[in-house]
């Protein structure tokens, strides 16, 4: 399975299943995206596998963020000089991918994974008890160490 990613420029990069892309603004990262605002020269990676596709912020300075149906995920910086604390996998469908300045204008990529294909059910050895289509993206329980909420749910 592999992922496709869109700019708000029109531009698509086809990913091949086991395949990664680095964007930020900076010349120096696979995908440059011109965002003023908020984003790092490299901001993130998108890494895809047999899952779907695996979106990290590999900025110690600038947040990124996942949006999609209903949320909005704020994906943890870098610490040092180490890999990126989590990320979002995105198992199939589109999400969108920037700061929140190109978030809110519109100006964000988007990373699309298809959907997983059934067998046909000519081959499937009982229909009536054949699986869904795949997994949907599955929402993280986050809550920002800054905000009433986190102090809250250590009580």
């Amino acid at each position: 399975m592999g992922a496709h990613v869109s700019t708000a420029s029109g531009q698509v990069v086809r990913l091949a299943e086991g395949s990664q892309l680095v964007f930020g603004r900076g010349p120096e990262v696979d995908l440059a995206i011109s965002a003023g605002r908020g984003l790092s020269r490299r901001a993130g990676v998108i890494r895809t596998s047999s899952e779907g596709a695996w979106i990290t912020n590999i900025s110690r300075t600038h947040a990124l963020y996942v949006a999609g149906d209903g949320y909005r995920i704020r994906l943890p910086r870098v610490e040092g000089e180490g890999d990126p604390a989590g990320g979002w996998l995105v198992h199939a469908g589109t999400a969108m991918v920037g700061s929140r300045a190109m978030l809110d204008d519109g100006l964000q990529i988007a990373v699309t994974v298809p959907g997983r294909s059934r067998r046909p059910a000519a081959a499937e050895p009982d229909a009536s008890r054949a699986p869904a289509d795949g997994d949907g993206t599955l929402l993280p329980l986050y809550l920002d160490p800054m905000t009433k909420l986190f102090l809250v749910a250590l009580m």
